[in-house]
């Protein structure tokens, strides 16, 4: 478990602490909310509190937005403050919740869920690639990179920063390290995709053997997630697959939403309790929790409704209508 630092000089200092090791005992790494937690405590020494009682007035006043301020960020101070007060609340404190807020960042964008005949297209403009002096090695870096995204649920910037030594080819496994919310995960491949990849790896140790990146660019560092981007769109306009504009997508990432939705589909239609089921995705994901994970729920029950009932009967409506979904 990763401490806090000690340096908390308000009166919450105390109470903030045991409140970030409370979180990390629970796994969560908390990283940017210790940030705002101890730009909070600075603000209630400028503010000269003398008692730890968080009051509606110094809610209001500390998230209230900022100059020039980026919504999300005035939005993760009010998570952060309002999960505090719960905590303060918990331990028989004063303090005053924040209400939950509709998340105006998240529902700017709502994910797209690919069927499997627009994958299908998608890997088709893939394997038409063919070499070009400007990236020697993009024909065959593209087709499988873009299958990994999707076959598991990979992020750009896990697969784009993949070594040789992280794929087992024997195995089947990934090694992804240093990953999102500081987390290491092993993630096994499906047999089709294992083969596909012993194959790949055959041919780019013939193209480019001195590289210790998997997926290689023309100077031997790994393919930056902007190629990605950019191909991408290439394959959406060859697959007949219209995008809305700028923010609107689809987008690469869609490829890992669209793998979740899709698994959980799969592990309902296999009889898996779906109880069982999302924490094995959560892991498998690398989530920093579960709730995370529980947020593809409504996708899953929107995409494919056959699977509504078995949803409600495991999670009830303990899901909001606003879900945040993983950037």
């Amino acid at each position: 478990m990763k401490p806090c630092k000690t340096s908390f000089q308000s009166p919450f200092a105390a109470h903030i602490e045991a409140f970030i090791t409370q979180k990390r005992a629970f796994g969560y790494s908390y990283s940017a909310e210790e940030h705002q937690l101890r730009r909070f405590d600075v603000f209630c020494v400028e503010q000269k509190i003398t008692e730890p009682t968080l009051t509606k007035e110094l809610t209001k006043q500390w998230i209230e937005k900022r100059a020039r301020e980026a919504a999300k960020s005035q939005h993760l101070r009010c998570s952060a403050i309002r999960q505090f007060a719960l905590f303060l609340s918990s331990c028989g404190l004063e303090a005053y919740v924040l209400p939950v807020r509709k998340n105006t960042v998240s529902q700017s964008y709502a994910p797209y869920i690919f069927a499997a005949e627009e994958l299908k297209a998608i890997f088709h403009a893939t394997d038409q690639m063919t070499p070009c002096t400007i990236s020697p090695f993009i024909h065959e870096v593209m087709p499988m990179i873009i299958r990994l995204l999707y076959g598991c649920g990979l992020r750009s910037g896990e697969a784009c920063h993949l070594k040789k030594c992280d794929v087992s080819l024997d195995d089947g496994m990934l090694t992804i390290l240093n990953a999102k919310n500081e987390k290491d995960r092993l993630v096994p491949m499906s047999d089709s995709l294992a083969d596909r990849c012993r194959a790949y790896s055959k041919r780019m140790g013939l193209l480019c053997p001195d590289t210790a990146y998997f997926f290689p660019n023309k100077y031997g560092g790994c393919v930056e997630t902007f190629t990605i981007y950019s191909w991408f769109r290439r394959f959406l306009f060859e697959a007949g697959i219209p995008h809305r504009g700028r923010g609107k997508g689809p987008r690469v990432h869609d490829l890992r939403h669209t793998f979740a939705v899709h698994s959980l589909r799969k592990m309902a239609k296999d009889g898996m309790d779906l109880y069982c089921a999302i924490p094995v995705l959560s892991m498998y994901l690398g989530h920093e929790n579960i709730s995370v994970t529980e947020k593809y729920l409504r996708m899953t029950a929107t995409v494919h409704p056959e699977i509504l009932e078995q949803l409600q009967r495991v999670y009830g409506n303990m899901l909001p209508a606003d879900l945040e979904v993983e950037q």
